[in-house]
């Protein structure tokens, strides 16, 4: 009855803002979202070349695909994933060179 702004039921019911979010979460607008998107198809691309997940990869990753102006969508692309790994992978590499051998 009503219609109002409330979802389910009883005190555990949620509000939920005009733009279809929950009252209270912030609206981060396209820009924010896509830089998010970009994170995470960063992420993506690292676990299927079967690299580390760290924050300097994600960021090699995303500033490798900025630079090379690489559409969000096509970074899981089996050519493109490999052109957006290159720093990745010399990172890795540069690693694994200054561990002691045992």
């Amino acid at each position: 009855e009503g219609g109002g702004d409330k979802e389910g039921e009883g005190e555990e019911a949620t509000e939920t803002a005009p733009w279809g979010g929950y009252k209270g979460a912030v609206d981060a607008g396209p820009e924010v979202r896509a830089r998010m998107a970009r994170v995470q198809q960063s992420i993506r691309v690292l676990a299927a070349q079967w690299l580390e997940v760290s924050p300097e990869a994600i960021r090699d990753v995303y500033e490798e695909s900025e630079e090379k102006e690489v559409e969000v969508a096509a970074m899981l692309e089996d050519a493109v994933r490999s052109e957006v790994t290159t720093r990745a992978c010399q990172r890795r590499d540069a690693q694994a060179r200054s561990k002691p051998d045992v």
